[in-house]
């Protein structure tokens, strides 16, 4: 059985044209980034002229689209190339380690 995946177009501009080329991110990818998450954003920001991690909460999953890697991202970073949040909470949801983080480890 092949693994799960979404296929997402790229974002050409403000008027919500997409390309019909895109990316395909698969569940590992995803499964990755929730149980190897900081629960902050990964992207950088600029402090005082001087580039530092951004570390904001992290509210959703980015596809870099020049590395083709996916991150979390705060609310200001969270553009163009998003993981839909139906395919993430798929992917938790078939994860046994999140599903046992979340239930307060009843067993």
């Amino acid at each position: 059985m092949s693994e799960s995946r979404v296929f997402i177009p790229w974002h050409l501009d403000v008027n919500d044209v997409y390309s019909s080329d895109g990316i395909y991110v698969t569940a590992s990818g995803v499964r990755d980034v929730l149980t190897s998450s900081h629960l902050h954003c990964s992207w950088e920001t600029t402090r005082g002229g001087v580039a530092e991690p951004c570390m904001k909460p992290a509210v959703a999953i980015r596809v870099d689209e020049e590395l083709g890697i996916l991150s979390e991202v705060c609310k200001a970073h969270a553009c163009r190339v998003m993981v839909p949040l139906s395919f993430i909470a798929e992917v938790a949801a078939a994860t046994p380690s999140l599903n046992r983080q979340n239930k307060g480890d009843e067993s």
